[in-house]
């Protein structure tokens, strides 16, 4: 991505080092710099298992640059080293810094996501929401803690929200599918579902045809099972509520 290109990129375009450091090169080429520079210590330390030491590295990164992605960066990290208490206090250090920056609180969100601690998280990410936060990825986010936390009624509206947010996004399709098929609403999930199947954008939504096809039968349309059950499936499951925040960066513990 070129640098002309980072003035209104998506919150998840810069979740590596990389699309941050070019983020924070736009107003200060020097620490953007600063900022590739120190990352391959923080993770040949975490490669070695000294997490500490990989994560008092981590730090440093702050005194470069104190933007939200900056915090996020450095306090996923501190999920990834096992510091529970050190990554909460970044995150609510990074809202303390500007409360009414909705990506500050994003931050603390992904925090507790991580820390699955879904109930805060929910709350970090619904205050983003007030601020006037609301893409697609956020309101999914959302979603998720609340079918993690069992309420699958708010799940499938906050991931309608996202849905409408990014009508061709396949994560969406398939989070609001598996909240219809909780809550009994076979109709709705079968909707979903066709329509997830029918862009053929993404490997994944063959996760997604076991439960068609049963949902098929359960409503006598035997053929179309059939046909379901011919296609290549993995088990049926939520994909990205199995994942943690800090997969994105390839390090998850």
């Amino acid at each position: 991505m070129e640098l002309a290109e980072m003035g209104s990129v998506r919150w998840e375009d810069v979740d590596d080092v990389e699309g941050v450091a070019r983020l924070v090169a736009l107003q200060d080429p020097e620490g953007g710099r600063l900022l590739e520079e120190c990352w391959p210590e923080v993770m040949s330390l975490e490669d070695m298992g000294l997490y500490g030491e990989a994560a008092y590295e981590c730090r440093k990164m702050l005194e470069v640059s104190e933007r939200p992605q900056v915090y996020r960066l450095v306090a996923l990290e501190h999920v990834v080293c096992a510091e529970r208490a050190r990554a909460v206090l970044l995150g609510r250090e990074c809202v303390d810094d500007d409360p009414s920056d909705p990506d500050r609180h994003r931050v603390l969100g992904d925090v507790h996501f991580d820390l699955e601690c879904y109930g805060d998280a929910a709350r970090a990410y619904q205050r983003a929401v007030e601020l006037g936060a609301g893409d697609a990825g956020l309101l999914l986010s959302l979603g998720l803690c609340h079918a993690l936390l069992g309420d699958y009624g708010r799940a499938a509206v906050w991931h309608g929200r996202a849905l409408a947010a990014d009508p061709e996004s396949e994560d969406s399709l398939h989070e609001i599918s598996w909240a219809y098929h909780r809550l009994g609403c076979s109709s709705k999930a079968i909707a979903v579902l066709e329509r997830s199947l029918a862009l053929e954008a993404d490997p994944g939504c063959a996760e997604c045809r076991g439960r068609l096809a049963a949902t098929y039968r359960a409503h006598g349309r035997h053929a179309e099972a059939e046909a379901a059950d011919r296609q290549p499936a993995r088990p049926w499951g939520r994909r990205r509520s199995e994942q943690k925040v800090t997969a994105g960066r390839g390090r998850v513990p």
